[in-house]
């Protein structure tokens, strides 16, 4: 171990003991060459999602060299099961660009993975790897403590439209959910839309559905069915406004058998927010939407017992809790906060 790297060891201690127990605090340590700050989400619940910031600050001659030729810093995230790292993780992301300054050539790099609401309450491990302004790999391990949360069970008697959706298995249907699946799929490394927190997409308070219930459908033919519920819902009368959570760009935006009236925007590489059995469509594909845009008219078509309003959340395919999303998920205020400290 040659001196820099035994400096960079002793600061990454302080690290590790320093954001054991944080939700968002800086972290840093310092080479010749750049200043680097870490922030993450120490602790989270089933359901959520675990964001790692990365800011790389380059110093002096290094500084000069990277604004005359821009050389990004990558990396990626894995997240255990304890301790061993020889195992198969259980979740992985790649970091992508989300800032870099012209004036000081700092760079600001994100990744994050879903949590699914089966993960159970314990102590994980988080391996960040990464390349440095494209430098060699680095690599250091962050502690993750995963809380119990708990998700109530229900029993739904669906009526006869419904159960004709559920039994249906038309090519129409087929194509709609492979196209749906095609977009989530996607991976647009320079989508960087929204990092601020979202805001939910209409001011209603009656919570009909939340994230993560366990439920049992009843269908009108007897036949019982075991599912998860992926996003929250709002339980608004048809023809109330609905509006988008956060800046994006609308990647979907048409009607479907079994959610109706949809719209689906892509806020950041691979995140992206479903409002589903709308009765009216006010987007197109293509659009770019600010936070409080009207991107629909909420109704009751599609797989319904009633009206109400469908918010999910998908990141990296997995569905993840919206309420997650109203706060500072990916540090853009902790990091102004606590970067002017």
């Amino acid at each position: 171990m040659n001196k820099s790297t035994k400096k960079v060891a002793a600061i990454l201690t302080f690290l590790l003991i320093a954001m054991a127990a944080l939700t968002a605090e800086k972290s840093s340590w310092q080479t010749d060459d750049y200043n680097m700050s870490v922030f993450y989400n120490a602790k989270l619940h089933p359901g959520d999602a675990l964001f790692v910031r990365m800011i790389f600050t380059p110093k002096n001659d290094f500084k000069n060299q990277l604004l005359t030729a821009d050389k990004k810093s990558t990396g990626k995230i894995q997240f255990f099961k304890g301790k061993d790292l020889t195992a198969k993780s259980l979740s992985q992301s790649s970091f992508y660009r989300i800032k870099r300054s012209d004036e000081t050539a700092e760079e600001t790099i994100l990744a994050g993975v879903p949590l699914n609401t089966y993960v159970k309450p314990g102590q994980y491990t988080l391996n960040v790897t990464y390349s440095p302004f494209g430098r060699a790999k680095q690599t250091f391990t962050l502690p993750v403590e995963v809380l119990k949360k708990d998700f109530e069970l229900y029993t739904l008697n669906m009526p006869e439209a419904s159960t004709k959706i559920r039994n249906d298995n038309s090519k129409e249907k087929q194509q709609q959910i492979a196209k749906l699946n095609e977009v989530l799929g996607k991976c647009d490394t320079n989508a960087v839309y929204e990092l601020n927190a979202f805001q939910a997409p209409t001011p209603a308070k009656r919570i009909t559905s939340t994230y993560g219930e366990r439920r049992v459908y009843v269908y009108t033919t007897g036949k019982k069915q075991n599912s998860m519920h992926y996003g929250k819902d709002f339980g608004i009368p048809t023809g109330s406004e609905v509006r988008a959570c956060a800046h994006g760009k609308v990647v979907l935006s048409e009607w479907r058998i079994t959610t109706g009236y949809t719209v689906v925007i892509e806020h950041l590489p691979q995140l992206y927010s479903l409002y589903y059995h709308n009765s009216e469509l006010k987007c197109k594909v293509g659009d770019i939407v600010k936070p409080g845009d009207l991107i629909s008219i909420s109704g009751a078509t599609g797989f319904v017992t009633g009206p109400h309003l469908h918010w999910e959340i998908r990141m990296n395919w997995e569905a993840v809790d919206p309420d997650f999303f109203i706060s500072d998920f990916t540090f853009e205020e902790a990091s102004k906060n606590l970067l002017n400290q």
